[in-house]
């Protein structure tokens, strides 16, 4: 079962997933996470490029457009990946209950942080 929380970034509104912040938040909520080593969405340009350029055009414009991919998994099997707009977990149907429960509890705690309203006239990342 595929279990996902995702942003419509064909909307309006503004928001996505920081990738930095969602994995502290998986490191915070299943202590044995392990995160792969390679941005998936790079690796596909890049294997795409070696192949055909309008695939590698392509490929490079869905890499701007979500930015980085990158792989989890945890002991029990549940694996998964996140990326600026989408946090999906891939959830074997032997996944015990309370398991399945706790990727669904986890999901549904990713918000959007708090816009804040600044008139001081500094510049926030000074």
């Amino acid at each position: 079962m595929k279990l996902v929380r995702s942003i419509d970034f064909h909307s309006d509104d503004v928001g996505c997933f920081c990738h930095e912040a969602v994995a502290r938040a998986l490191a915070r909520e299943f202590d044995e996470v392990q995160f792969g080593d390679r941005d998936l969405s790079h690796e596909k340009y890049r294997r795409a490029a070696d192949f055909d350029e309008s695939l590698a055009q392509s490929a490079w414009r869905e890499f701007l457009r979500n930015g980085p991919t990158y792989e989890f998994s945890l002991p029990s099997g549940v694996s998964g990946r996140f990326a600026r707009y989408r946090v999906e977990f891939d959830v074997p149907d032997s996944t015990p209950s309370e398991h399945v429960d706790q990727v669904r509890s986890f999901l549904t705690s990713l918000n959007l942080g708090a816009v804040r309203d600044d008139d001081s006239g500094e510049d926030p990342l000074r």
